[in-house]
């Protein structure tokens, strides 16, 4: 039986993906399937590293929707209702008559009931969760972070996390939630550049008061005592904001938004690669966020805090932890020192996580249990 399934996700973060456009302007001229493909290359967050793997492994027909792109959505909304400004409207006006919130949302619905998935994949959730409980395909999701806006578990079918605390908390709703861990594509490190030194240390990721409380404070304590470049995005409780200069160390070593490719090399160039945990780990214990296999699978070497799960989920050689803001400037001062000692470390991290953390059997395992989900889902009494 071949599965039909509709990945729904975004580049991230969104800045960085209007920047990339900017500096392609023949993209709007694109067909669909080809600036699929680019959106795809640009290897931004989880890019098509489940689709392509179910795909290649048969059986499978498996595509990527990138929900935070209006130029996506305009090129889908081309294809669906046509190329005219009228269809456009009235695409809207039969999103209003059926009670729909937004045009993202009715070229979405469209879009679906074209392709008829078997199972569509929320991986991201900008669309309140109420949309995917409305479709008659298999409705999955992914959470890993805080709850999304205008989210709920009871609107999917099947729950993935890598966090033991949520696939508690959804279990208590009744949700089959099962474990999907985090990993690195290990198509990767070929699609980057021989790695040279341009970084002392660097840090990729969200900043804020808003998940990021924590570690904002400390990175700026450590910004100011040790040279480290950083990137990211700056989110309040608000939303984005440009807080950051009350934070003047962060502020002057802060370069903007920066992801996939770019990301990855960032991390192969780096001597360091500092990875800290938004606010939820820190009450939950556990340290463990996907930053941590980009970085090793790149070939950086990993410097990230300490957490109690580190120690029975990864040998010990494979990146160093540090336990608060001193620990953290000896060794970054110490592995600046020792570059044997942390090349060593990089590759024997590098190798750990292509071999135990690659998303050709991250995907495969993904794919067996939406399959079985299916299955029940046909036949509810196993016979």
């Amino acid at each position: 039986m071949t599965i039909r399934l509709l990945k729904f996700d975004v580049v991230h973060p969104a800045d960085y993906l209007r920047r990339k456009q900017v500096e392609r302007p023949d993209l709007e001229d694109m067909p669909l399937a080809e600036y699929r493909d680019w959106l795809i290359g640009l290897r931004s967050n989880y890019s098509d590293f489940y689709t392509h793997w179910l795909n290649e492994a048969g059986g499978w027909v498996a595509e990527e929707f990138f929900l935070n792109d209006d130029l996506f959505l305009q090129k889908v909304a081309r294809e669906v209702f046509g190329a005219t400004a009228a269809a456009r409207r009235h695409a809207a006006w039969v999103g209003r008559r059926l009670g729909r919130r937004s045009w993202q949302e009715v070229v979405v619905a469209a879009y679906i009931d074209r392709f008829r998935p078997d199972a569509v994949f929320a991986r991201s959730n900008p669309i309140p969760s109420r949309f995917w409980y409305e479709r008659d395909a298999l409705a999955i999701s992914r959470l890993s972070a805080r709850l999304p806006w205008e989210w709920h578990p009871d609107h999917f079918d099947l729950l993935f996390t890598d966090d033991p605390t949520f696939r508690a908390f959804f279990e208590m709703h009744g949700v089959p939630t099962l474990i999907n861990r985090q990993g690195i594509d290990p198509r990767i490190p070929g699609e980057l550049n021989p790695r040279s030194h341009r970084f002392d240390a660097v840090f990729v990721g969200g900043l804020g008061t808003r998940n990021f409380s924590r570690r904002t404070r400390f990175l700026a304590e450590l910004a100011d005592r040790t040279r480290i470049d950083l990137w990211g995005y700056w989110w309040d409780e608000t939303g984005p904001a440009s807080s950051i200069e009350s934070y003047p160390s962060l502020a002057s070593r802060f370069h903007g938004p920066t992801s996939g490719l770019e990301m990855y090399q960032l991390f192969r160039d780096a001597d360091i690669v500092l990875n800290d945990y938004v606010d939820l780990d820190e009450q939950t214990g556990i340290g463990y966020n996907q930053r941590m296999f980009e970085a090793m699978g790149a070939g950086g070497f990993l410097l990230t805090r300490e957490a109690a799960n580190l120690a029975k989920d990864f040998p010990a050689d494979i990146f160093v932890t540090f336990d608060g803001l001193e620990d953290c400037l000896d060794k970054i001062a110490y592995f600046q020192r020792n570059e044997r000692e942390r090349d060593e470390i990089a590759r024997a991290g590098q190798r750990h996580v292509l071999e135990h953390f690659n998303f050709r059997d991250i995907a495969l395992d993904f794919g067996e249990k939406v399959r079985n989900a299916l299955d029940r889902r046909s036949d509810p009494h196993g016979g």
